[in-house]
């Protein structure tokens, strides 16, 4: 959930990871969400396999500022 982008072309990537250990982290498969340019909503179903999960943000464009969240539901099989 993103309530402000500021910045020249600013965009936000995010992206679900998972790890076995808590050190080393993968990207889960289909655990990406369409990017934000601007203030909005996205996103992402997948599946994970592992005892970890985090989301993983990245920021660019030139100058670039976001105000969001993101939170992660885990639905048993």
């Amino acid at each position: 959930h993103c309530t402000a982008a500021t910045g020249t072309t600013p965009t936000l990537d995010v992206a679900l990871e998972e790890s076995a250990d808590g050190a080393t982290w993968t990207a889960v498969a289909g655990g990406a969400a369409a990017q934000l340019t601007a203030a909005g909503n996205r996103t992402a179903f997948a599946t994970v396999t592992k005892n970890f999960v985090r989301v993983a943000a990245t920021i660019g464009g030139t100058t670039p500022s976001f105000t969001f969240s993101a939170a992660v539901y885990v639905l048993p099989n």
